[in-house]
């Protein structure tokens, strides 16, 4: 064996003595101009690592402080924040990243910057950063970039934290159980924190905060705060690491904000998840489940609410609702409206206020595309507000008629249950009004349904019977090609100059619910101004050739006009 290392070991400084006086004579044989010049990159790059790694991060003002003016008094987003100086997301001042960095360059010192480039980068570059993002996902202290960008998160992704979590459910469920009953003898009791909501009461119990152990509540909770210990990626010391019990009362919602950091993932262990409690994250809803791990980027934009869900919606759309009331009302005006009938014919709830026409009753309704409301919050809220229109405008909810293709059982059976009735067929929008004054409800529903609405109602008579609430006509004219608009869409395209249209008031609340939404109606003023040729032209749309249709086809053989034309 010692034979072996030692012809091994002779060979190795025969290999280097050999490179080395290759190297001298390839200097000797090298011009001088050369050498000089790869001597001064060498100097060059010596003194570029060490100027980056004196350098300091770049001064920023950070999204606290452009959110927050010096008259903001802690309002960020309509959300009440904290002022205390320890708080990192509270704080406005640059500290932490000096730290970081601080922090880095020690280590920098001790090993090397080699494979921190992205760290050292982000720091540097935190004002571009932050400044740049979009409003979906702006963590409001420290952007990683080239982390991945998705709201939730695979269980796999942190699947050892996760199984053990989730085998301890009983263990924690039940120092919880024993920390909750503290309620019924005070409001607040010792370790809980109050914090701030528009509406309800959300309290929250550290064991660890911002990297810290809270001694007092970790021995209140010994078995959890053990539990923590046994994980792998808990970030408990660091200021971005955070574990807590979070309580969401009844009638809470939290206002939608930003975590600090895209660099943490949370992890939320339903404990006690009663219906109607509903996490949402860059707009996508998800809800808990006892015993069960949900993962999510706090840095994206998210809320959460624990509420009866139809019954909030009605409740926050009833500001909007009012809104456009003066618009509809100018809209109605133009439909020949019958008598009102007796008030039993009314829907039963409906208020007792003044409705925004005289023979309302006598409107119909039929909505369309609403979406998967089990699921989608936004199509929750259109649903909700219609419901809440037919009530305003006294239309019995079964002279409502609802449809989409992507509805499940469980929505129809909803639907059925709320009054309205539920059709079995894809129309693809082909209904006649039958000389009825009718509102459709058409929310970002594709422009192909619209067109065909108009063909099935392509008289003065009839289009003068209709109003419709959905996308913005003009926005449709502005950002189709003329070319395309007259092509595929032909009857939107002609019936532009013979409509009127306003806008849906907009509020910041419900840009995504309301976005690109107008009233239409067709005063008969400006409908017998169309020229003759407008009117003779009445071929049935076929969509051959177009590319992007945005509707679902009927899959079954089409049915006839004649046969639509009934309500």
């Amino acid at each position: 064996m010692s034979l072996e290392w030692l012809v091994a070991w002779g060979w190795s400084l025969d290999g280097l003595r050999d490179c080395i006086a290759t190297g001298i004579q390839s200097v000797r044989d090298c011009d001088t101009t050369a050498v000089v010049t790869v001597a001064c990159l060498l100097v060059l790059f010596v003194w570029y690592c060490y100027h980056v790694g004196r350098e300091q991060p770049r001064p920023y003002v950070s999204v606290n402080a452009l959110m927050q003016g010096p008259d903001a008094n802690g309002l960020q987003n309509g959300f009440v924040y904290c002022q205390s100086p320890e708080c990192v997301r509270c704080s406005h001042n640059g500290g932490l990243n000096q730290k970081l960095y601080h922090n880095l360059q020690e280590y920098a010192k001790r090993y090397s910057w080699s494979g921190m480039g992205r760290i050292h980068k982000g720091i540097r570059e935190q004002g571009r950063y932050l400044n740049s993002r979009p409003s979906i996902q702006k963590p409001e202290v420290f952007f990683l970039p080239d982390l991945p960008t998705t709201p939730y998160f695979s269980r796999d992704a942190q699947k050892h934290d996760v199984e053990l979590l989730e085998r301890n459910f009983q263990t924690i469920l039940c120092e919880f159980e024993t920390l909750y009953k503290a309620f019924s003898n005070c409001s607040l009791p010792q370790g809980w924190k109050m914090n701030s909501t528009p509406s309800g009461e959300w309290v929250t119990f550290y064991l660890v905060n911002q990297g810290v152990c809270v001694p007092r509540n970790c021995r209140k909770c010994p078995r959890t705060y053990r539990l923590l210990g046994s994980l792998r990626t808990c970030i408990g010391n660091n200021v971005f690491g955070n574990a807590c019990i979070s309580v969401l009362s009844p009638g809470t919602v939290i206002t939608e904000h930003y975590g600090p950091t895209n660099i943490r993932i949370r992890c939320h262990l339903g404990l006690k998840t009663p219906g109607g409690c509903e996490l949402v994250v860059g707009g996508e809803p998800q809800c808990w489940a006892e015993g069960r791990c949900l993962l999510f980027d706090d840095s994206f934009l998210h809320t959460a609410f624990h509420e009866e869900t139809i019954k909030r919606c009605l409740r926050k759309h009833l500001e909007q609702l009012k809104a456009p009331v003066g618009t509809l009302s100018e809209a109605f005006a133009s439909l020949h409206l019958d008598p009102s009938p007796d008030e039993s014919d009314v829907a039963p709830g409906s208020i007792s206020e003044e409705t925004l026409v005289q023979g309302a009753c006598h409107l119909k309704c039929v909505c369309y595309g609403i979406g998967n409301f089990a699921t989608c919050v936004i199509a929750r809220n259109q649903l909700a507000f219609l419901l809440l229109f037919l009530e305003k405008c006294q239309i019995p909810r079964s002279h409502c008629w609802i449809y989409d293709p992507l509805f499940s059982q469980i929505e129809i059976t909803v639907l059925n249950t709320l009054g309205v009735v539920v059709l079995s067929e894809n129309e693809e929008g082909k209904r006649s009004v039958c000389g009825e004054p009718t509102v459709f409800y058409m929310l970002h529903c594709g422009t192909a349904l619209y067109n065909n609405l108009l063909w099935s109602n392509w008289s003065v008579e009839a289009l003068s019977k209709l109003v419709i609430i959905g996308n913005s006509f003009r926005g449709l004219e502005e950002r189709l090609l003329t070319r395309i608009l007259q092509k595929n869409y032909l009857y939107v395209a002609k019936i532009l100059e013979g409509l009127e249209e306003l806008a849906f008031p907009q509020t910041s609340q419900y840009v995504d619910v309301f976005n690109d939404t107008s009233i239409h109606w067709f005063p008969v003023q400006k409908l017998t101004q169309l020229s003759m040729d407008t009117w003779a032209f009445r071929e049935e749309p076929d969509y051959e050739d177009c590319e992007d249709l945005e509707i679902i086809r009927n899959k079954t053989e089409e049915p006839s006009a004649t046969d639509l034309n009934t309500l």
